[in-house]
């Protein structure tokens, strides 16, 4: 008995051993020192009563931004954020079982050319409930393949690159504490009129609740530390966070935002987050001028000061300061040449200004995009495109106004703080409004992005002797839901066994929703050279050889390429996939592009697809079962803990999708049970409408679903999710098919 107890002591005592050596070292300090802050909110561990449920708390985590005075001619930058969260729960624990990250770590990069150096390093710390810790090795960390999806808790908008690290034996109770830091260096003589660290744009809550949020921005309060310099603070804060606050210690001064009991984030279908979670945003600028001198290209700082919003006059100080003088730019100057005289070769005479706009308009879209011969300038810029045509309409006498819009997603006008934020066109004098900024490739004149559309933007007029301008206040248009619309006509013949359906489709798509189609379809091998040809050079033979009938042989060389085979290949697995979705797909057989909708006078998408699909009938005794409602593909279904609103709802632009359907059904058969698949739900917000009727051995479908417009009032949600759960009740309708009697 006492030799038993004798090894159960002793083995207990090796097991603590054994537990002391992987586990039972406090490296604490070592992280404190390695990170740089002892922060004495990051030293609790207790969660409110009201979160013992969740899966994991974040303890406390903040963002750290500091400027201190030049340094061996070097203008330092540090930014860091520092995370402390508790795992409650087993899904915690395997969350975290794998710790992801974007970028380098522990490293420093020293970029001559460019005049600045960087140190990135991340820390990660795992404390055991019993107090003990010990430091993640971040040496075994391997890289992360594209198509691994990083959990939500590690994602950053900035980054598409992530590596991956394993954390060994986590369990409930543990508290992961990691800090990422950034030092930047920028070389102060490489600095021209200013220079700007890097913005800042983000939500506060996140997957799981916060109990304090901390922000500080700190730098030197006098130019004592910067020569003849000065650092501003550009900062706002929205949605429920607090406003931001100051303190001077000693020479330097501290802008910080608190907040604490941040609940998670909902993650609710179609909202801004910008526009409706708890959001911060700002940027440091560091300006190699006395506080008296003007500083072209920001908005008006405040020496050592912060900046909290932009006036009107500051906008319009910022288009003229930037608009006011295009042949100052040599690029801009360039192209407008060149299309000056391609409009004096090709369209010579030419004096309706609609056309001039329009042929002056595809002509730059072919230089940005493809880059045709003798194309020495860049193009592929909204500002040198903007000037561009400045100059274009100044030389054919065309009136026009500048304007600037937020957008949507972002924010409004009275909410503006960045530059960048602003996004800028020209807006010519034609018999329909015209907004313009830089074409993308399948971009038609008129086409107004979603995310620009019904908003409130500012519009400048610059008077021809640049001596004086104005700004007012405009609402940009906002397209509708038939402007927006995918009609789908769509014929399935049902095989004789009652497996196997055959199917023809026709997808036509109209404005915004032509964009959900186009990356999966478009090869610029397909259209380049018909580009080239049409809005650059007429005269433009693409092959090596001088081919003899061009219009049929023009593309020959590229045709018969290994990459463009390979990236047609490419584009009918991804269809597939797409088809996949809705359907167990059988076969993928066959795919036309009939109108690629990049034309001023034919901008409808329109393709083909042949396919065969299985898994929509069911034998029942001597008849079938026809998941008829599946036919116009998966369609959203509003869950039990949706039907709550926290934000309002904000989409892309006003949408309709449409379809016809016929069904054919095998000789000798009848349908029954299609009055289950009319249905007729109109809301102001959208609606559902679904008329099914039978022609003789064929069911007929007619079928709209319709957004009527890109925002509702949360209060508005219930009546919108009516239309929606008709629409989801129709994909889950059943008819039967029987034999004649």
């Amino acid at each position: 008995m006492k030799i038993n107890q004798s090894l159960s002591s002793l083995v207990g005592v090796l097991f603590l051993l054994l537990s002391y050596t992987s586990y039972g070292q406090n490296e604490k300090s070592t992280y404190l020192n390695l990170i740089g802050d002892w922060d004495k909110d990051f030293e609790k561990t207790e969660i409110p009563e009201k979160w013992a449920n969740e899966s994991a708390v974040i303890l406390a985590e903040k963002q750290d931004y500091s400027s201190t005075k030049i340094i061996s001619n070097d203008l330092t930058w540090r930014s860091s954020f520092r995370r402390r969260i508790k795992l409650l729960d087993k899904a915690a624990v395997d969350e975290f079982s794998f710790f992801y990250f974007s970028g380098e770590i522990n490293k420093r990069q020293d970029f001559a050319m460019e005049h600045y150096v960087i140190f990135d390093s991340l820390q990660i710390l795992v404390t055991k409930p019993n107090g003990s810790s010990r430091l993640v090795d971040l040496s075994k960390a391997v890289k992360v393949e594209k198509d691994v999806k990083i959990p939500a808790i590690y994602r950053t908008g900035s980054s598409s690159s992530y590596q991956k690290i394993a954390i060994p034996n986590l369990e409930t109770g543990d508290i992961i504490d990691y800090c990422s830091i950034s030092k930047f260096q920028p070389w102060i003589n490489a600095i021209g009129t200013y220079f700007g660290f890097s913005p800042f744009l983000y939500v506060v809550n996140n997957v799981y609740p916060t109990v304090k949020h901390k922000l500080n921005v700190i730098y030197p309060t006098n130019r004592k530390s910067f020569g003849t310099g000065y650092m501003s603070l550009y900062l706002n804060t929205s949605n429920g966070v607090p406003p931001l606050k100051k303190e001077t210690i000693g020479d330097m001064h501290r802008f910080y935002v608190e907040m604490e009991n941040i609940e998670k984030d909902k993650n609710e279908r179609w909202y801004y987050e910008y526009r409706s979670a708890p959001t911060i945003k700002g940027q440091l600028f560091y300006i190699k001028y006395k506080e008296d001198q003007k500083v072209t290209g920001l908005f008006k700082p405040i020496p050592f000061g912060v900046k909290e919003s932009i006036s009107n006059d500051e906008v319009l100080e910022y288009i003229f300061d930037d608009y006011a003088y295009p042949a100052n730019n040599y690029s801009a100057a360039n192209l407008s040449g060149m299309i000056l005289k391609y409009l004096n070769k090709f369209h010579k005479g030419l004096e309706d200004n609609d056309e001039i706009v329009k042929e002056s308009y595809y002509y730059y879209r072919t230089l940005v995009n493809l880059n045709p011969p003798g194309v020495l300038v860049n193009a592929n810029s909204n500002e040198i495109f903007i000037k561009t045509m400045q100059l274009v309409f100044k030389k054919k006498e065309i009136d026009y106004t500048l304007v600037a819009g937020v957008s949507r997603k972002i924010g409004t006008p009275e909410k503006l703080l960045l530059r960048d934020e602003l996004y800028m066109m020209i807006k010519p004098s034609l018999k329909k409004p015209t907004f313009m900024y830089i074409p993308d490739i399948a971009a038609n004149l008129g086409d107004l992005d979603g995310n620009l559309q019904g908003i409130n933007a500012y519009e400048a007029i610059i008077n021809k002797d640049l001596e004086s301008s104005s700004i007012k206040m405009i609402t940009l248009p906002l397209s509708n839901a038939t402007q927006n619309g995918i009609w789908e006509t769509d014929e399935y013949t049902i095989d004789e066994e009652f497996e196997i359906i055959k199917v023809n489709n026709e997808k036509r798509a109209k404005g915004e929703n032509r964009y959900d189609i186009y990356n999966s379809i478009l090869i610029s091998d397909e259209y380049e050279d018909n580009d080239i040809q049409t809005y650059y050079n007429p005269d433009y033979i693409p092959s090596k050889e001088k081919i003899r009938n061009s219009n049929k042989k023009a593309d020959a060389n590229r045709r018969e390429s290994a990459s463009y085979e390979e990236t047609k290949a490419e584009r009918l697995k991804i269809l597939k996939n797409s088809v996949e979705e809705d359907f167990e797909i059988e076969s993928y057989d066959e795919y036309k592009l009939i109108q690629d909708g990049r034309s001023y006078n034919k901008q409808d998408l329109v393709i083909q697809q042949k396919f065969k699909i299985k898994g929509l009938l069911q034998k029942a005794g001597p008849n079938y079962v026809f998941k008829a409602g599946k036919l116009i593909g998966g369609q959203v279904e509003i869950k039990e803990d949706e039907m709550k609103r926290q934000f309002d709802i904000y989409m892309n632009v006003p949408r309709s999708f449409n379809y016809s359907v016929t069904v054919n059904i095998p000789e000798g058969y009848v349908m029954e049970g299609i009055e289950k698949l009319n249905f007729n739900v109109t809301k102001p917000s959208g609606a559902f409408i679904a008329k099914a009727t039978m022609e003789g051995a064929k069911l007929k479908l007619e079928v709209s679903k319709i957004y009527n417009h890109n925002f509702e009032k949360k209060e508005d949600w219930g009546t919108m999710v009516e239309f929606l759960d008709a629409c989801y009740d129709f994909t889950e309708t059943k008819v039967f098919i029987k034999k004649k009697e």
